[in-house]
């Protein structure tokens, strides 16, 4: 795929990598339609928390908005959060959430998604940050069996966590999300937000000098 700016993008409608700024990004379109997105007035409500790690009492918010179906969002996950992990959230210098923004242009986007909230309901917040770090890193392999897979590796029943990506179960909760993130100018993804400063597909060191101005 060639590369193109945001604006090109934006006019087209389109989805894809913005030039150089490494951002998945949503076209004019906007969200819904298409058969991968079910209706959620038939989905049971499965209503969950944004999965929220490191609890700082005084430390800045750093919020993600992100697309487990979105390369870039891969490279940041495995290569930007260990630093995250290791020099901030380890020490409970911030607090750091995520919430899902699923673009529309993968058809598994949306089911494992599901898949990470239902072990989220079941283990917890660090199990799905953990659960979260397998799905980028099998990204090109996605399927129901390898989101039931993954949760086996890390002791969690298989079959509820496939019911729940073939059923998209937090329909709602994604819906939710993606709302949040389009009310706070979401454009594509990984969107970061540190307090409210807006991040795109920031690489350790804008990030970190980022979260370090707010410390």
């Amino acid at each position: 795929m060639g590369k193109y700016t945001r604006r090109q993008y934006l006019k087209a409608g389109a989805f894809g990598v913005a030039g150089a700024t490494g951002l998945y990004i949503v076209g004019a379109g906007g969200f819904g339609g298409g058969p991968s997105t079910p209706d959620c007035e038939t989905t049971p409500p499965a209503d969950l928390d944004a999965p929220t790690l490191g609890q700082s009492s005084s430390g800045p918010t750093v919020v993600e908005f992100s697309d487990f179906s979105c390369p870039h969002c891969r490279e940041f996950a495995l290569n930007v959060m260990p630093t995250l992990r290791q020099q901030y959230l380890q020490s409970r210098k911030i607090t750091y959430r995520h919430y899902d923004f699923p673009i529309p242009v993968d058809d598994w986007s949306r089911p494992a998604a599901s898949a990470a909230r239902e072990v989220q309901r079941r283990s917890g917040d660090t199990a799905f940050a953990r659960y979260a770090t397998a799905l980028y890193r099998h990204q090109d392999d996605f399927s129901d069996d390898l989101f039931a897979s993954l949760a086996e590796d890390i002791n969690i029943a298989p079959d509820p966590v496939r019911k729940a990506a073939r059923d998209q179960a937090y329909c709602r909760t994604i819906n939710e999300n993606i709302q949040k993130g389009q009310q706070k100018g979401v454009e594509g993804t990984p969107t970061i937000f540190v307090n409210e400063k807006k991040l795109e597909a920031p690489n350790t060191k804008q990030l970190t000098d980022a979260i370090d101005q707010h410390r």
